[in-house]
């Protein structure tokens, strides 16, 4: 649990920052600096690892891995984008419907269910940010 509320909180921070640094240059020179760096503390993470957990990866991992990389560039490119376009609040709303996508595959490629309390808190999310978006409220 400790981790998921670091990973919200450090996401929120994320956005903020990157929309600072968007105002200072192009959205793909910002996407390539943030990349470089993310590459340098995930690889010191990596290392740090390797003690308590060899590196063991199968075919699946690199090819869910890529294809979770590919993915990862192209919501950087286009949330900068957006970011650079929009305002930071109005973006970072709108982007919490991400979770419908991820809800949806999770249905059907892994077999988790959805609960009519997940489907309604999921609802009632993205009612809100369309109702933020419009009104600016």
């Amino acid at each position: 649990m400790t981790s998921l509320i670091f990973a919200t909180f450090f996401r929120g921070i994320n956005s903020f920052i990157t929309k600072l640094a968007l105002g200072h240059g192009h959205s793909a020179y910002i996407a390539l600096i943030t990349t470089i760096v993310w590459l340098g503390f995930v690889v010191v993470y990596a290392a740090m690892q390797l003690k308590e957990h060899p590196f063991q990866i199968g075919l699946n991992g690199y090819l869910f891995g890529g294809l979770a990389g590919i993915a990862a560039g192209a919501s950087t490119i286009y949330g900068y984008q957006a970011m650079k376009a929009l305002p930071i609040t109005m973006v970072s709303i709108f982007l919490t419907a991400s979770v419908v996508v991820t809800a949806v595959c999770a249905y059907f490629f892994l077999g988790e269910q959805l609960s009519v309390r997940k489907l309604i808190s999921g609802a009632g999310i993205i009612i809100c940010a369309i109702i933020f978006i419009t009104t600016g409220k």
